[in-house]
């Protein structure tokens, strides 16, 4: 099923968690019975939009598929209440969970709905925690997610100012935020390899050969965590973090609206 753009609508909604709200857009297919919903996972100091608006295009083509998708800002991103000083690993896990549940509150989300969720990036490495923690997540895509989290955000930031915000100061990441110590002094208690060892069903990780920021070989640490045979790893050659050039894109997201199909119907 292929609806037409004027068969879908987007609607801006806000998500309360943790005495603040988050800012999101619903993508909502014209149909009276949505059968599945995908939830996406921005990256660090990213928002909803994403690089080359790719949640954005995601969603659009989910919609015209029929599925129901939300994208959100993190507490401290986008449009987002909150300060990014303030983020940690934890709390992003409990804002994706906060999310997965007021999705399934709505009206458009019946009894017999599936969900898929989505992270990309760091957002990658909090689905993989977030799914065996809420239980029912039917499948998972992951892109190019962040495994090794020291060795992810000294790549990010640089070696010296993980140090220096492990011993406690602020730090200015490359992009012109601050990040706050507790971002950095979270990073111990949280191992995502280790948390989607927990989860029973299907995933898709999606990893560019050419990624300097999350390296390839992380993606052969996820692949031997997988609990279910049918999970696999597709890789983009030639692709980078961003997956920034036009068949680079086309190909990630053919490949994870395919994945959703068919394992969401």
């Amino acid at each position: 099923m292929v609806l037409g753009k004027k068969e879908t609508r987007e609607e801006q909604v806000s998500i309360p968690c943790q005495h603040q709200n988050m800012a999101g857009i619903l993508h909502i297919p014209g149909i009276q019975d949505i059968p599945a919903w995908i939830v996406m996972l921005h990256g660090f100091a990213d928002d909803k939009v994403e690089k080359h608006r790719m949640f954005v295009k995601l969603g659009r083509r989910l919609a015209a598929q029929g599925f129901g998708a939300l994208r959100f800002d993190f507490l401290g991103c986008g449009d987002s209440e909150g300060d990014l000083e303030d983020a940690t690993i934890a709390g992003y896990i409990e804002q994706a969970l906060q999310a997965l549940d007021w999705l399934r509150k709505r009206p458009q989300t019946g009894k017999d709905t599936k969900i898929g969720l989505l992270g990309y990036s760091l957002g990658g490495a909090v689905a993989a925690c977030a799914a065996p923690l809420d239980g029912g997540i039917d499948t998972l895509a992951l892109w190019a997610p962040a495994s090794n989290l020291y060795r992810n955000v000294a790549n990010y930031v640089g070696e010296e100012n993980l140090r220096r915000g492990l011993a406690g100061a602020w730090v200015d990441s490359p992009d012109g935020d601050r990040v706050g110590p507790h971002f950095f002094q979270g990073l111990r208690d949280v191992d995502p390899v280790a948390e989607i060892k927990k989860y029973p069903q299907e995933t898709l990780l999606i990893q560019g050969t050419q990624d300097q920021v999350i390296f390839p070989v992380d993606a052969m640490r996820y692949q031997q965590a997988f609990r279910h045979p049918e999970s696999r790893v597709h890789y983009i050659q030639g692709a980078g973090h961003r997956f920034d050039t036009y068949l680079h894109e086309q190909e990630l997201l053919d490949e994870t609206v395919c994945w959703f199909a068919a394992k969401l119907i």
